[in-house]
């Protein structure tokens, strides 16, 4: 029966107590009923807890609130070797039915042998997953690790959690073979990895501090490279534009790109010494408007000083200087954005560990 993700759960159970007298056990159920109609489906998961099954069966008792309504048996799945290790079952069921009680009685294993168990073999999950500060370090030594594996005589738990029958020995989940899982994941190599995860944030500390003053003193020098020149030329070109008439536009225009600077370097100034998130924001926008701002005041003293003066005669080192610091904005930016790239900041850092260890 399709199932429509708008069906409605009718009762559920997870189960935490398992029948491995069978290589199957059953994981959980759910009860749901058919959105817009009166029909209702059992959804039965199970698990294989060994590679050696081939197909099996099992029955359903059904109960709604006045007791027992119907026995589903001889409910087979077939090729369960072809298919994944956990998997489920879709059974129609009367509409009163709100709760069941499943079994699974025969088993065929894929050398064509009958199971014959011997009463139930009930066990307790007794698995307990890692606490949050030990689940990052598990996680590091097994990718798929949830906990602590376990061993019994019977049965084992994989560190992902996964029940396996005692004559499996590999995971059917995480595909880990179980000698690797057991002396990978133990006491002594967690303490091991939790030291070298307090290095590492360490190491990263540093490492993130250094990036911090590194670009903010990029910024500080682009930053300064952009003001001075539009200083100088707030200072210098008002000399040349008395004797020419009215230059107040040039100066407004000089004065409000001194002032954007101005405020950019004391934001940044204060992102420093907070070392807040938003320093970063400040700073891409320095080098932005840095380069914007550049751009505009070389246009603008080209504009009035060509044009409307023509005579650089007097002042034509100083320019020349102001145009320089103007240009160099430009490699600045690009080394900016160079640095803040977290792969290319990692080779210049490991590279200059390196020629300070030889040295």
């Amino acid at each position: 029966m399709p199932e429509n993700l708008q069906d409605k759960l009718i009762s559920d159970y997870v189960y935490k107590e398992y029948d491995i007298a069978y290589p199957v056990i059953i994981t959980r159920w759910e009860i749901m009923q058919v959105n817009g109609l009166d029909k209702r489906y059992l959804k039965v998961y199970f698990q294989k807890i060994s590679d050696t099954v081939k197909a099996f069966k099992f029955n359903v008792k059904c109960y709604s609130d006045f007791g027992e309504v119907e026995n589903l048996s001889d409910i087979s799945l077939l090729e369960v070797d072809k298919i994944d290790l956990e998997f489920f079952k879709v059974v129609p069921l009367k509409s009163e039915v709100n709760r069941v009680e499943i079994n699974i009685y025969q088993c065929l294993l894929i050398d064509n042998s009958m199971v014959e168990p011997k009463g139930k073999q009930m066990v307790v999950n007794t698995f307990k997953p890692f606490k949050k500060d030990d689940l990052e370090t598990g996680k590091r030594l097994l990718p798929n690790a949830k906990g602590y594996p376990i061993d019994n005589l019977t049965h084992w738990y994989c560190a992902c959690g996964t029940l396996h029958s005692s004559i499996m020995q590999k995971c059917g989940k995480c595909n880990k073979s179980k000698k690797e899982i057991f002396s990978t994941l133990t006491p002594d190599r967690m303490q091991e990895e939790n030291a070298k995860i307090q290095k590492d944030e360490q190491a990263n500390s540093k490492k993130d501090k250094r990036k911090i003053i590194i670009l903010a003193c990029i910024t500080f020098v682009a930053l300064l490279f952009t003001m001075i020149p539009n200083i100088v030329y707030t200072v210098l070109f008002p000399k040349f534009y008395i004797q020419f008439g009215d230059y107040s536009d040039f100066l407004q225009c000089m004065t409000l790109l001194i002032i954007m600077s101005s405020v950019l370097l004391i934001a940044n100034a204060i992102g420093l010494i907070f070392k807040g998130k938003i320093l970063k924001i400040i700073e891409l926008i320095a080098i932005i408007a840095c380069l914007i701002i550049n751009i505009i005041s070389v246009v603008i003293s080209i504009e009035f000083g060509v044009h409307t003066v023509g005579n650089y005669k007097d002042y034509g080192d100083l320019l020349m200087f102001c145009f320089a610091l103007s240009i160099l904005n430009v490699p600045l930016a690009v080394t900016y954005f160079l640095c803040n790239n977290e792969k290319v900041f990692d080779k210049i850092y490991k590279l200059f560990k390196v020629k300070k260890y030889k040295n």
